[in-house]
């Protein structure tokens, strides 16, 4: 009982030596510290403020009200982002404190001596506020208007201030490149143009939409790799901006006299007028990209005096990747199955024929769909199902790999017949190539593996289709 009653007493102790403390962080010794509900500063219409300065980190920087329009005072060139001068001056607009310290003998105790802000506003006259030390219990800070009392404020009123010179500039923008024609990348090490076609591609299935122009016309490429690079051009952003006045050896200093990589986009721009009509027209975006530095690389937009660092993957996935080599289709094959109208497949020496119509039936509700049929050349309906399932296990087949072609024992080989101009059949062959892949010939090409298991999957459904055993089967069920 007695012990339970001196640890309640060293409780109480320990509660009274905490709230002492609490207190001691605000009550400093020998100091006269009043509180008040609010205590106003500063009060003004942001309009009415001719001039702002303020150091932060060692660095000082001076702005002036130009007529309504905010400058940097030594050069009015100076691309400057006013929100941020909107920002400083709401947050001294309507400045209070919480707490006043009356004439105190050493203002250094509150960091003051030391500043981490120092702000220059000029109204009518000219105020300079001094931002000391953050107060230990956090979320107030130490300020002196120069009236010799010291004031606690909100500490986030420094927070708008927290930036250098560079910090203000306005950067360019990258226009929206969503709806792109073409990618043209030169570099020392290669020149190329990829093209955005999506109507008409000169291709045996609507898939594809990235080519690489060629002196004989176009080579399909990968659209994960294409849209790859495409997208590290169109989506480039700026991390920070190293110059705004950049000429001569001033781009040198960058590699930008003479660039690493040029790339160039073409895209379609949508302008819309007063009225709301729309109107598009091509134009084009180039991305001109100097030498690496530690925190990416250096880059700006072609003619521009602006400098700016961009993400160095930008670079890397222009001079890396060739697309005759890297960015080349990894898949087997991938039809338009919707424009297949029919295929012959060989198995084991034997061809069947199948036709494919297409139907649209209604039901009770008058709802729309299409009804697909799958008839062999003596007239045997197939399981829809079945076949459905062979042909999208063929189309979507993961390629693992390129590979030389070598002998191997034929699984099976397809001619597809679709409505498609230019490409009215397309042939496909399987040949086993080692215990898990096998080498596919599209259209006379060979070199990409597919998935052994895969492919046998779907030659097996297809002739139990044949056989009738699968509606069999359904059948007795």
């Amino acid at each position: 009982m007695r012990r339970g009653k001196r640890l309640l007493i060293m409780l109480l102790a320990l509660a009274l030596v905490a709230l002492a403390a609490a207190g001691a962080v605000y009550l400093l010794p020998d100091e006269d510290l009043e509180e008040y509900e609010e205590i106003t500063l500063l009060s003004f219409e942001q309009e009415d403020a001719l001039a702002l300065s303020f150091t932060y980190e060692d660095e000082t920087v001076e702005l002036v009200n130009d007529d309504g329009t905010w400058e940097y005072a030594l050069d009015a060139d100076f691309p400057l982002d006013s929100s941020y001068v909107d920002s400083m001056l709401a947050s001294l607009s309507s400045l209070a404190a919480t707490q006043e310290i009356t004439a105190p003998e050493d203002t250094a105790q509150y960091g003051l001596d030391e500043p981490v802000l120092t702000v220059t506003l000029t109204l009518d006259e000219e105020i300079t506020l001094t931002f000391g030390d953050e107060t230990t219990m956090g979320g107030e800070r130490y300020v002196s208007t120069g009236d010799g009392n010291v004031y606690l404020v909100d500490s986030a009123i420094t927070s708008p201030f927290s930036y250098g010179l560079y910090d203000l500039i306005e950067f360019e923008s990258v226009p929206d490149m969503s709806d792109t024609v073409s990618l043209t990348v030169e570099s020392d090490t290669q020149s190329y143009t990829i093209e955005h076609i999506t109507e008409d591609a000169p291709e045996y299935t609507d898939y594809y939409e990235w080519f690489l122009v060629t002196d004989d016309g176009y080579l399909t490429l990968d659209n994960t790799s294409a849209r790859g690079v495409v997208s590290g051009v169109t989506g480039v952003s700026w991390q920070q901006c190293v110059s705004y006045n950049a000429t001569g050896d001033d781009l040198a200093e960058y590699g930008l006299d003479a660039p690493s990589a040029t790339a160039t986009v073409r895209y379609i721009y949508t302008e819309e007028d007063e009225d709301g009509n729309e109107t598009e027209y091509e134009t084009t975006f180039t991305l001109e990209l100097g030498d690496y530095t530690e925190d990416g690389v250096y880059a700006r937009i072609a003619d521009s005096e602006m400098v700016y660092i961009a993400e160095a993957s930008v670079l890397d996935n222009l001079l890396d990747l060739t697309p005759e080599t890297d960015m080349l289709p990894t898949e087997p094959v991938r039809l338009t199955l919707d424009d297949v109208t029919g295929f012959d497949v060989t198995v084991d020496g034997e061809t069947y024929s199948v036709t494919i119509t297409r139907e649209t039936v209604y039901d009770d509700d008058g709802n729309a769909a299409e009804e697909v049929t799958y008839t062999l050349a003596d007239g045997t309906e197939l399981d829809t199902e079945t076949v459905d399932g062979a042909l999208s296990t063929l189309n979507g087949m993961t390629g693992d790999g390129t590979a030389t072609n070598r002998s191997g024992t034929e699984l099976a080989s397809f001619t597809f017949y679709q409505e498609r101009g230019g490409y009215e059949t397309v042939t496909l062959s399987f040949k086993t190539y080692n215990s898990s892949d096998c080498l596919t010939t599209l259209n006379g090409e060979t070199g990409i593996l597919a998935p052994l298991d895969s492919v046998q999957t779907a030659v097996d459904d297809l002739l139990a289709a044949f056989s009738g055993e699968t509606g069999e089967e359904e059948t007795e069920e």
